[in-house]
């Protein structure tokens, strides 16, 4: 009887590990699939609300005006969207904020699960300046 619950137990756990990436994910995407749009392969197309010198932070749901009126900590504790950091190694592009961009994951490089999460970043493109 003691093997059968072991057995039960490991299989549970098992279980659980691979539900795990999904969960993660549905965490990555503040809940809602629907802001990423996996068709293209990017991970975030938004706004830039903070640049530093090899990184950005992208929110999908601000506008210019938002970002004018507020400061980083009060778009990222307001937000209803979702909110990344990106690491990026081009640093010859200029990054302003406002500007939206399309940001696809380095899918080699860890997510890191922090608020907002952060990751490296294989490509930007500038949508609108």
């Amino acid at each position: 009887m003691k093997r059968f619950y072991s057995f039960l137990f490991v299989l549970f756990l098992l279980v659980l590990t691979g539900c795990q990436n999904e969960l993660t994910e549905n965490i990555m995407t503040g809940g809602t699939k629907d802001t990423v749009d996996k068709s293209d392969n990017y991970e975030i197309q938004g706004r830039i609300v903070q640049v530093e010198n090899s990184s950005m932070t992208v929110v999908n749901a601000v506008s210019k005006e938002m970002i004018k009126k507020y400061n980083t900590n009060e778009i990222l504790s307001k937000r209803h969207g979702k909110a990344v950091i990106f690491s990026f190694k081009d640093t010859s592009k200029k990054f302003e904020i406002g500007q939206l961009v399309r940001v696809w994951r380095d899918k080699n490089s860890p997510i890191l699960e922090s608020d907002p999460p952060q990751m490296s970043a294989s490509k930007v493109e500038i949508i609108e300046d």
